[in-house]
């Protein structure tokens, strides 16, 4: 089915290029990655086996190597984050196709949903929370890496920051009112979550 018995004008004495021959029996995924916004670039120059094996392999979807390995030969950049103290629970267990779809999205960072779905999903309790008539407006509006990792940090809770620089990127005038000569000891101290939640 993927090789000529014979001879072949194409490495491996396949019958066509590599990634003619995965579309093949693969044009579902092929097709429909196509119309998507962001792809992933070894999708995009149809260069298959970068991610997965063309015979047999010990990891789903015929991957060359484990999920999260896999995705760190490339994301360098976010290497830290995936390799924190605290991690998000699909890092964690190397899967990072829970939140990114691998091959292409309308989505930027090829997110299989609109962020806040996504984060829903795992974390129903918190779109509870959202219906107090007080709500923080970053997890109002969705934007819970505002605050929060997507992928882990050195930090409980997957916080992008322990001290009060945190709160402060949203409330610059908080940082003013603590200049005055009595300021209030748990604001002074960056712990605004003693008071707040």
């Amino acid at each position: 089915q993927c090789h000529s018995p014979h001879q072949s004008k194409y490495k491996f004495i396949l019958k066509q290029e590599p990634s003619q021959l995965c579309s093949e029996c693969h044009q579902e995924t092929v097709a429909g990655g196509r119309k998507g916004t962001y792809q992933h670039t070894p999708f995009y120059n149809q260069d298959c086996f970068v991610c997965h094996s063309g015979h047999a392999a010990d990891y789903k979807a015929l991957l060359v190597k484990k999920e999260k390995e896999l995705c760190m030969d490339c994301h360098k950049d976010i290497s830290s984050e995936l390799m924190a103290s605290y991690q998000h629970t699909p890092v964690k267990n190397g899967e990072c196709s829970s939140c990114h779809n691998p091959h292409s999205s309308d989505i930027k960072y090829y997110l299989k949903k609109y962020k806040e779905a996504l984060c829903f999903d795992c974390h129903p309790g918190i779109s509870n929370e959202l219906k107090k008539p007080f709500t923080h407006q970053p997890a109002l509006q969705g934007d819970c890496i505002k605050c929060h990792s997507p992928h882990g940090t050195e930090i409980q809770n997957l916080l992008r920051r322990a001290d009060a620089g945190l709160c402060t990127q949203c409330h610059p005038n908080v940082v003013k009112e603590l200049e005055k000569k009595f300021p209030h000891p748990p604001a002074n101290e960056g712990e605004c979550l003693e008071c707040h939640s």
